[in-house]
């Protein structure tokens, strides 16, 4: 009975895990430098969509990893990395054909929180623009930007190289449940522990 009740779990836990396996994303690399903003350097980034192979779609994530130094005050600390959960999304669309994305746009920005007048910005070739932007108050007349006008051609996409987290979750859970059961049929196999 016990051996019918781990087989049903095990297949329960892989059906799940492969079911999670068909969900998984895309993600690519991006970056693009400042050719007409104030601010020299380059803005770099993943893309993850929650799609695979061809197709259009919202991105899940858009992460800022790395920006000029000058642009991101050490007083303000403003970039909270994932601008998809930046309070203002205007627009959310790439699409990959045979493993590229040929076409996107993106615009989102917010509001603080650091300080909570700042106001920070990204545009993905959004009306041909590549723009990060940050002002530490709304009220500021200029304000820090890498930018350039060269839309889509300005943006340098490439596909990511990551794991797909649920095959290694797959893996993972197929492992324990295999050492899970070679470990009870040795303790079956070695008796009793008698104490000394």
């Amino acid at each position: 009975m016990l051996y019918k009740i781990e087989s049903a779990v095990l297949s329960v836990v892989v059906f799940a895990a492969a079911a999670t396996q068909a969900k998984a994303s895309q993600v690519f690399d991006f970056s693009f430098s400042n050719t007409i903003g104030n601010v020299s350097g380059t803005v770099n980034g993943k893309v993850v969509l929650p799609f695979n192979g061809n197709g259009t779609g919202a991105a899940s994530d858009v992460l800022i990893e790395s920006v000029p130094s000058a642009l991101n005050p050490v007083d303000a600390a403003p970039f909270s990395f994932d601008a998809t959960s930046w309070a203002g999304q205007i627009i959310n669309t790439f699409t990959v054909t045979n493993g590229q994305i040929l076409s996107a746009e993106y615009e989102a920005d917010q509001y603080g929180p650091n300080p909570p007048e700042a106001y920070e910005a990204i545009q993905l070739n959004f009306t041909g623009n590549n723009e990060l932007a940050y002002t530490p108050s709304v009220y500021a007349v200029s304000y820090q930007d890498v930018r350039n006008e060269n839309g889509i051609e300005g943006l340098n996409f490439s596909p990511a190289a990551t794991p797909e987290p649920s095959s290694l979750t797959l893996l993972g859970t197929c492992l324990l449940a295999i050492s899970g059961r070679v470990y009870r049929r040795w303790r079956r196999a070695a008796g009793p522990v008698c104490p000394s």
